[in-house]
């Protein structure tokens, strides 16, 4: 084997895949130079995804003619000049490598002008041969269209997907920076149509009700240590997973210690999240990635409190989701009495009605020491059958954790309300679904949001295989009829839980995608079970129990949890010597 030195249009071109990919890290790069240049309008025009052409076009601070022979050739920069200014680096855009790497892999063309000129400078390259500045009339700013991408790469333009799968990842691109950057009209339009529009005037709520859809979308902000954050949070649901966006002093970055502090405030985070990050250019290092897609945090603690203390704010109670902390725990704070005991589990007084004998007792779970044995109580291995709801059941109490505690003539039974409710709301759907029209009309025009458009449009013939039908009038998707899934809350709702299952089908083709559905319908509607620690009275908590009862499979919740754990009067009575 020769070692040898590759021709510069080889090596120019190998180098050129690592910055850029497809039309949208095309896009991604076009459009973070756009934003370093101060542009207050940005707009993205594409053919066949960006495949066969794309345009971006900015207000910005635009280039001299001079400038414009620089832009193309590799390790030029405005960004930077010494190796200091890698130690805190303020711009989206740095290295040098975007214009030259689509240089080298499309036809480009570049017009720009700055504000301060008579005339503007045009510069053409093909195959990373460029010809001469020309000058133009055109407005300030800078246009940057890319042709034919990968045309001198067959290899790699085989790799491409649809033209509606690359514009889905190029209009991902521009609703991202359109969230970061609310001050800056973002303008994306696909073989002459407009798709997405933000004109938000520094409003970022609008935005994201642009981009995720109207609705419950909450906001908090918080400072630890050197990091400030701002945290935008609304839940869906119907989703099996999150959506998450991260900037880093308005950049896209992907870290784990994201995710990591979500998981320590929500055990299910299910929704769309976007978090914004400021701190320090020196305390952060963009440095480290070919698509400057990952970062590295000088003080990565101070970032993970920010967020998860931000998270802890959004899930206070008052909304659908709370913060994780025990009941118990409030109820002593707020009396002055000191903390509870948490190894030992403590119960409520029942409500008033239910005899004395459990009022009694109940004091005696807190101040009296657990009796030194050699064996501990040990609780039915079986959960509890009720099969049929029974007269002669009482409900006794409800402990911190938010069990309840009922007590029948074989002993006392304890339940998970959360797992009992899934369980008894799983059946009562599937039943619906089962025995309900395959489609409705929705009552009223339902207009989509542009992410979900694009997924539509993409999907379309297993959408409408479900049972959904939609309408486009005035450029906007609308749905006119969906299948009977009215419990998911919205037509939106129901349409979410179809991509994502149709997404599924995609990954790993399983059964019929009609029965995947309704069971996904059925387990996403689960969700809105009573969370655990939800307080009950006595009349809830009974009807709790009938609904169970009444259950063809009582045991367990949908996803194999128990619901109740028996102790029988057999067990009690042996563990204190009580046999008869």
């Amino acid at each position: 084997m020769t070692i040898r030195v590759l021709p510069e249009a080889l090596a120019s071109r190998i180098a050129a895949g690592e910055v850029i990919e497809r039309p949208a890290s095309a896009a991604k790069e076009l459009v973070e130079n756009a934003l370093d240049a101060k542009a207050t309008r940005i707009c993205v025009t594409c053919v066949a995804g960006g495949k066969e052409r794309l345009v971006v076009e900015d207000n910005g601070s635009g280039m001299s003619a001079e400038e414009l022979a620089l832009s193309v050739l590799r390790h030029a920069t405005s960004k930077i000049e010494t190796l200091e200014d890698l130690e805190r680096i303020e711009t989206l855009g740095f290295r040098g490598e975007a214009l030259a790497s689509l240089a080298a892999v499309s036809e480009l063309e570049i017009r720009s002008r700055t504000r301060d000129a008579s005339q503007g400078s045009m510069i053409r390259i093909r195959g990373n041969e460029a010809e001469p500045v020309l000058p133009i009339s055109s407005d300030f700013g800078t246009r940057i269209q890319a042709d034919h991408l990968f045309y001198n790469l067959p290899a790699r333009r085989k790799f491409l997907k649809t033209s509606l799968s690359e514009f889905r990842k190029c209009h991902g691109v521009v609703t991202n920076y359109a969230i970061a950057y609310p001050e800056v009209e973002f303008l994306l339009t696909n073989e002459g149509k407009t798709s997405f529009h933000s004109k938000a005037g520094g409003d970022r709520k609008k935005v994201l009700e642009c981009v995720w859809g109207r609705g419950d979308i909450r906001s908090a902000s918080f400072e630890y240590g050197s990091v400030s954050v701002e945290a935008w949070f609304r839940p869906e649901p119907e989703r099996s997973r999150m959506q998450l966006l991260a900037y880093v002093n308005g950049r896209l970055f992907s870290d784990p210690v994201i995710r990591a502090a979500i998981s320590r405030v929500c055990h299910d985070p299910s929704g769309q999240w976007a978090f914004f990050l400021r701190l320090a250019p020196e305390n952060v290092d963009v440095n480290i990635h070919p698509a400057k897609t990952e970062v590295r945090f000088l003080v990565p603690g101070d970032v993970f409190e920010a967020v998860r203390s931000s998270v802890a704010l959004l899930m206070e109670p008052g909304h659908s989701l709370s913060i994780p902390v025990p009941f118990v725990t409030r109820r002593v704070a707020e009396s002055g009495t000191g903390a509870p005991d948490r190894g030992r589990a403590s119960f409520r007084s029942a409500p008033a009605g239910f005899g004395t004998a459990i009022r009694d007792v109940q004091p005696l779970f807190g101040r009296v020491s657990t009796p030194w044995t050699s064996e501990e109580p040990v609780a039915d291995e079986t959960p509890h059958d009720i099969s049929e709801p029974r007269e002669d059941v009482r409900f006794l109490a409800q402990n911190a954790e938010g069990y309840l505690l009922f007590e029948d003539e074989a002993g006392l039974v304890l339940m998970d309300p959360h797992a009992a409710q899934e369980r008894v709301q799983y059946e009562r759907i599937r039943r619906r679904l089962l025995t309900a029209n395959p489609e409705q009309g929705v009552l009223s025009v339902v207009p989509l949001p542009p992410s979900l458009s694009l997924e539509i449009e993409e999907n379309q013939d297993s959408l409408e295989s479900l049972g959904f039908s939609f309408e486009r009038k005035d450029g906007e998707l609308r749905i006119t009829r969906l299948p009977s899934c009215a419990e998911l809350g919205s037509p939106e709702a129901a349409l979410r839980v179809a991509l994502e299952v149709v997404g599924w089908r995609t990954d790993a083709c399983f059964g019929d995608l009609r029965d995947v559905y309704w069971k996904t319908c059925a387990t996403v509607a689960c969700h809105a079970s009573l969370p655990l620690g939800k307080r009950l009275c006595e009349a809830e908590a009974l009807a709790l129990w009938n609904d169970l009862s009444g259950c063809e499979t009582p045991a367990s919740c949908p996803h194999g949890r128990p619901t109740t754990l028996r102790i029988s009067r057999a067990t009690i009575s042996s563990h204190f010597g009580r046999e008869k």
